[in-house]
């Protein structure tokens, strides 16, 4: 069964969401200590932005979106931790995740582009406690791409790429 799930970069309907797990729940979003399950990444990322959250993403997804999942709220410090075995993948050349304001973490899972940068910071900050970030062999992407300003601390993980694991221009490593 292909527990793969795309999602559309503006979802054309509210993500179903609940207080409790289903077997359509691709993710659970932690705010303030109260948890929401959505049957939807994009509608779980955004309930995320702008607060303090832990995403747990259940099952594999597949970015539809060509411009990433954006973090563009200074407000916004969100973790991300995946079950095991679990990847966020899809094809954008400007990374699976851009965050632009903000904090980011992955502490657990992979995140793997499949035609671009893993994940790019303009702006904002990324730890990377734990897990993978990739992007493909045998080009020019970059698994981290650190740009104008943004942060990037690696405390633990891995990162991969055709061409540089982390890039770094005008920003602090």
């Amino acid at each position: 069964e292909d527990s793969a799930l795309m999602v559309s970069e503006k979802p054309k309907k509210l993500a179903a969401r609940s207080g409790v797990q289903t077997e359509n729940s691709v993710a659970r979003v932690t705010i303030d200590g109260a948890a929401e399950y959505y049957d939807n990444f994009t509608g779980a990322w955004n309930a995320a932005q702008g607060h303090t959250a832990e995403i747990l993403l259940l099952k594999d997804v597949v970015t539809s979106s060509s411009q990433g999942l954006e973090i563009n709220d200074n407000a916004s410090d969100i973790t991300l931790e995946m079950n095991e075995g679990v990847t966020l993948s899809g094809r954008t050349w400007y990374g699976i995740i851009r965050v632009n304001a903000g904090k980011f973490t992955l502490n657990s899972g992979t995140i793997s582009s499949e035609s671009g940068h893993g994940i790019q910071i303009k702006g904002g900050e990324f730890i990377l406690n734990g897990g993978i970030v990739s992007a493909p062999a045998g080009k020019t992407y970059r698994g981290v791409d650190v740009e104008n300003g943004g942060t990037f601390i690696m405390n633990g993980g891995e990162v991969t790429a055709g061409q540089y694991g982390v890039y770094c221009q005008n920003s602090a490593v």
